[in-house]
């Protein structure tokens, strides 16, 4: 069986990554890689001649599974340098291959 995160994901992750703080709700804080992207845009609900009604564009980041030892719940922070922002976890989608994209919203924190 291929090791789907050492072969493929780690390579994505280190041409396309950037170092991220993740602040878990429960405390304590690991610092990882992570694919941030600020513009990513969800299409949502069609409107009768089939184009998108409204969009919506939100933050997401990538991360390996493996680099987090905590499972990722709605309410972490994600501290993103490059931009001095951090973020509030809104939404976690596994890909079932080692990694999880984490839809974000600007944190008041």
């Amino acid at each position: 069986m291929i090791d789907f995160d050492a072969t493929t994901l780690a390579a994505a992750h280190d041409a396309f990554g950037e170092p991220v703080v993740y602040l878990p709700k429960a405390g304590g804080s690991y610092a990882v890689t992570g694919i941030f992207d600020d513009g990513f845009t969800a299409l949502m609900l069609h409107g009768d001649d089939g184009d998108p009604a409204f969009a919506l564009q939100k933050p997401v980041v990538s991360v390996r599974d493996s680099q987090l030892p905590v499972a990722s719940v709605k309410g972490d922070r994600i501290t993103i340098p490059r931009v001095a922002k951090t973020y509030r976890v809104v939404d976690i989608q596994p890909d079932g291959k080692g990694s999880r994209k984490l839809e974000l919203n600007l944190s008041d924190s």
